[in-house]
């Protein structure tokens, strides 16, 4: 009698003990039939099966697999949920993100963390529902609460570690009190302009130093307190992989560097002169849309704020890792901090945070 034979004698046994183990040994041999790696889902109490039966439907080729996998999102067991949650995201089952979106506000934690990861891995592609905001996001905001934001912060205020090495590539424009968005809220947040790119959008180039938020267009900083350090190796950069690359740096590059610093130093001194006071577009509220929300591959919620007065508005939010919206913190020009006479950086910087993990997306809209 073959192996997977007498496995599957015994995976027809009552005795839930004997089933998990028939279960078990049958992934092991592998090419286990899409049918019956569905029945084998019911035994997710079993620990040990979680992986190879992940790995196994992942794998499957069963084309009408991913519908039948939806049908257990809805699963009275968190361990069915969560392990739906994953498989459809390792299949990048575009059709069901809207499906799998529905468990971001599940009970459980560890399915609200299987559907978020699921919905990044899916990417942009997803057709994510929209979703209010907050209220306390609202119009009161910025009109009604004293705001605190101070242009041109010291480096050493922004930065946690490795001063100098930050300061090389990233400008400090501003630092905004969180209070000023909600009462809720407090700590220091900093809007952070990044040199480069010189010509297409940061990131690019550089996708072997991607994380979950350094990527194409979007920019990540962990925060420690009232200061942060980059969610990324600094090879992110362009300028920094040509030099540990001991490559040549093409003057151009070199050009770019010097004259966005200039700009940087003009409106510095113009703004300590008292010949500008720079200021921020937009603090709070609906972060609206825009090319931003086009451009990258960070999943977003297709958002729609509902404000006090009734009135609604377009909010396109990124998702954290775990599956979570950012806050929306607010929008500066960095023309208004960065004089270049060829308007280097010609951007506009939407700036969002997530207070739970203390992380911060900035990402850019091009004009």
């Amino acid at each position: 009698m073959p192996p997977i034979d007498k496995w599957l004698q015994l995976f027809e046994s009552d005795k839930p003990a004997v089933k998990s183990r028939a279960a078990k040994a049958m992934l092991d041999l592998g090419e286990v039939p899409s049918a019956l790696l569905l029945k084998m889902v019911a035994l997710l109490p079993n620990a040990a099966l979680h992986t190879p039966l992940r790995r196994a439907l992942s794998d499957a080729s069963d084309a009408d697999l991913n519908t039948k996998i939806k049908s257990f999102l809805t699963a009275e067991q968190r361990e069915i949920r969560q392990l739906a949650c994953h498989v459809l995201g390792d299949r990048k089952a575009t059709h069901s993100a809207r499906d799998i979106a529905k468990l971001l506000v599940d009970p459980d934690r560890e399915v609200r963390n299987a559907a978020g990861a699921a919905i990044a891995r899916i990417g942009r592609n997803a057709d994510i529902p929209a979703r209010a905001l907050p209220r306390y996001l609202s119009d009161e905001n910025a009109s009604t609460r004293p705001v605190s934001f101070d242009p041109f912060p010291d480096p050493a205020s922004v930065f946690s570690t490795a001063l100098e090495l930050h300061t090389r590539y990233l400008l400090p424009l501003a630092a905004v009190d969180l209070s000023s968005i909600s009462s809720q809220l407090s700590g220091i947040v900093h809007f952070i302009q990044p040199i480069e790119p010189y010509d297409g959008v940061l990131g690019e180039n550089s996708t072997h130093f991607h994380t979950y938020l350094c990527r194409e267009n979007y920019v990540g900083y962990q925060y420690d307190g009232n200061r942060c350090y980059l969610a990324t190796d600094f090879s992110y950069f362009d300028l920094r992989r040509r030099q540990v690359a001991g490559d040549d740096v093409p003057e151009w590059l070199e050009s770019h560097y010097r004259d966005v610093r200039d700009g940087f130093q003009t409106a510095q001194a113009k703004y300590r002169n008292e010949e500008l006071s720079p200021s921020f577009q937009q603090l709070g509220g609906a972060s609206g849309g825009g090319n931003w929300a086009e451009s990258g591959d960070v999943p977003l919620f297709r958002g729609i704020a509902t404000f006090d007065s009734g009135s609604k508005c377009q909010s396109d939010l990124p998702l954290t890792e775990d599956g979570r919206t950012f806050l929306f913190i607010g929008r500066l020009r960095s023309f208004d901090f960065i004089h270049s006479e060829r308007d280097a950086l010609g951007c506009d910087l939407l700036l969002f945070y997530d207070p739970e993990s203390q992380v911060a997306l900035t990402t850019f809209e091009w004009t």
